[in-house]
């Protein structure tokens, strides 16, 4: 169920975020939160199982389907870019933890 309801989820999420990709990202992070503190932390039937899985399975594997207008908004404007999202950038920061912890040369 989780799975079939994801990709009608990733249909919506998709042409929501080619129109609003604030919008759909903050629509679908709330309503994941939602489902999961409140339909499933409230789930004591079969039914309220099923409309967690419709809620849930929509809209958070889904968000996936918003990394091609993401990746599309940082081409469009580079100053969106952080240098966190370098490749450069992520491989210094992990040779700086081998190279300069000393707790690592036990190992």
């Amino acid at each position: 169920m989780l799975n079939l309801f994801s990709a009608f989820g990733l249909i919506a999420i998709g042409a929501g975020s080619d129109k609003s990709l604030p919008a759909t990202i903050a629509i679908s992070t709330v309503g994941s939160a939602v489902a999961v503190f409140i339909v499933w932390g409230s789930a004591n039937s079969f039914g309220v199982l099923l409309a967690f899985a419709i809620l849930f399975g929509s809209l958070a594997p889904s968000l996936s389907g918003a990394w091609p207008s993401m990746v599309g908004k940082m081409q469009t404007d580079p100053s969106q870019v952080r240098p966190s999202m370098n490749p450069q950038t992520a491989l210094l920061s992990g040779a700086d933890t081998l190279l300069l912890r000393s707790d690592l040369t036990a190992l």
